[in-house]
C-alpha cells in the first residue's frame, strides 16, 4: 500500500535551490551550519562568500544582505552555548544535510524555540537519523526514506518509515523481518 505524502510527518523543508524567507525584523539571526571551515563569516570574507559555491554559502551571503540585526554563524557543537543566552526576537537558520537540521531542530525545540524562530534549509538530503523501535538506537546513515539500513545498535534491519519524530528529530525505522522471527 502506498503512502500519501499529504497523511506523514515526513518534513517537506526548503531545499538549497532558494534563499528563504527570514524575518528582516529580528533582533539576531543565528545561521548553524555543519561546519563554520566551509561557510566564510564577517566583514573579512565579504568577497570569499561571494566565490564559494556551496549553497550554503551563496544562502548565507544572500540572508545577510536582507536582515538589518546581527548575523551569527554557529557549528551545531555552540548551539548549547548560544541557547543559554538567547532572547525573545532571534531567529535560527538551519542549514545543512537532513541529519544535521534534524538533530539541531530537536535540540532547538527542547531548549523552548517554537517552529516560527526556525527556518530549515536541506543542503544535501544525503544522510538521515533513523530511531529503532526495538533498541532506541539512533541510526545516522545516507538512506533513502522506504530503504533499508542495519540498526548501529541491536544490527536489525530496519525500513525507514514515512514517519518523523519532531522530538527525536529522526525518522521511524522497525525491523523488516520481525513476522518473520520465531
Amino acid at each position: 500500500m502506498p503512502v500519501s505524502m499529504s497523511h506523514t510527518s515526513v518534513p517537506r523543508w526548503a531545499t538549497g535551490e532558494r534563499v528563504p524567507d527570514v524575518p528582516s525584523h529580528a533582533a539576531r539571526i543565528v545561521i548553524v551550519v555543519p561546519s563554520r571551515d566551509h561557510i566564510p563569516c564577517g566583514a573579512d570574507d565579504s568577497a570569499a562568500m561571494t566565490t564559494d559555491a556551496s549553497p550554503a554559502a551563496a544562502i548565507l551571503g544572500a540572508i545577510t544582505d536582507r536582515v538589518a540585526g546581527e548575523v551569527t554563524v554557529a557549528s551545531p557543537a555552540q548551539l548549547p552555548d548560544l541557547l543559554e543566552t538567547a532572547v525573545v526576537g532571534w531567529h535560527f537558520v538551519l542549514l545543512g544535510d537532513d541529519a544535521t537540521v534534524t538533530t539541531a531542530r530537536a535540540r532547538l525545540l527542547a531548549a523552548g524555540a517554537i517552529d516560527a524562530e526556525i527556518t530549515v534549509v536541506v543542503t544535501d538530503s544525503g544522510a538521515r537519523r533513523v530511531f529503532c523501535t526495538h533498541c532506541r538506537t539512533v541510526t545516522t546513515a545516507d538512506i533513502g526514506i522506504g530503504d533499508t539500513v542495519p540498526c548501529a545498535g541491536c544490527d536489525a534491519p530496519l525500513a525507514v518509515y514515512y514517519h518523523f519524530s519532531r522530538r527525536l528529530g529522526a525518522y521511524m525505522g522497525y525491523r523488516v523481518d520481525s513476522e518473520e522471527l520465531p
